[in-house]
């Protein structure tokens, strides 16, 4: 049985508003996947993982991790 651990649905940010950096990005990583983020340099894979973490907050889209959205969760609660 798949249980999802982290969703990105339809993220999207750009650093400086002209271009996306991130656009339409969707993942889910399920309880006991192991998962590997591969690219190019510049291809935003540390954004993402920013995202993921709640460093950064998406222009759009929603991140949810343990069933909870990142937006909701307080600095402390993410440290």
């Amino acid at each position: 049985m798949r249980e999802p651990i982290i969703e990105v649905s339809h993220l999207r940010h750009s650093y400086l508003g002209d271009h996306d950096d991130l656009k339409d990005v969707n993942l889910t990583i399920n309880k006991g996947e192991f998962v590997a983020i591969i690219g190019q340099n510049g291809a935003g894979k540390t954004t993402l993982a920013r995202h993921i973490i709640g460093l950064l907050k998406p222009d759009a889209g929603a991140i949810t991790v343990n069933g909870r959205a990142i937006a909701d969760r307080s600095v402390a609660e993410l440290s």
